[in-house]
């Protein structure tokens, strides 16, 4: 059996996309959905889009939480459950937007093979503040979390 490169397709009936760990046959393959699962947080009416990518063993991921009226941060350092299992460190980056007043930067980290916990807002927090209902502002309608990140899976 020969195989043919033309232009930039591979003739080759041999290359799948089970081959390439992806559901559309390009190499990282579509956005999936997700629906994590929340603690320390209460989503309520709150809108939140969740997806996340696999090229290999590492696995991409994006999440946007828009709070809505009855959305609450019910203790201290939120969290969210991850699409897949982590088997090394999650690298993240937030972003946490007081809508109309001012955006924070942030980052996460793992606090269990299942979770990413925030840190801390870098503006005039000291490391090691967690997030909170009232930190780094009081949360209220349309105000909204942004992630994003990726780690290793097996």
């Amino acid at each position: 059996m020969s195989t043919q490169i033309t232009g930039k397709q591979i003739k080759d009936s041999s290359i799948t996309n089970s081959k390439l760990s992806t559901t559309t046959g390009d190499i990282g393959g579509a956005w999936t959905s997700w629906t994590p699962t929340w603690t320390n947080l209460s989503v309520g009416n709150g809108t939140q889009l969740a997806t996340y990518t696999v090229i290999g063993k590492t696995v991409f991921f994006r999440l946007f939480l828009t709070f809505g009226s009855t959305t609450s941060i019910t203790a201290g350092d939120p969290r969210f459950s991850l699409p897949l299992t982590v088997i090394n460190s999650c690298h993240a980056i937030v972003t946490l937007v007081d809508t109309g007043i001012q955006n924070y930067q942030t980052t996460w980290s793992i606090t269990n093979p299942f979770y990413v916990t925030i840190g801390t807002a870098t503006t005039s927090y000291v490391n090691g503040t967690g997030i909170s209902s009232t930190v780094p502002f009081t949360w209220s309608t349309g105000d909204t979390i942004h992630v994003s990140g990726f780690y290793e899976t097996s």
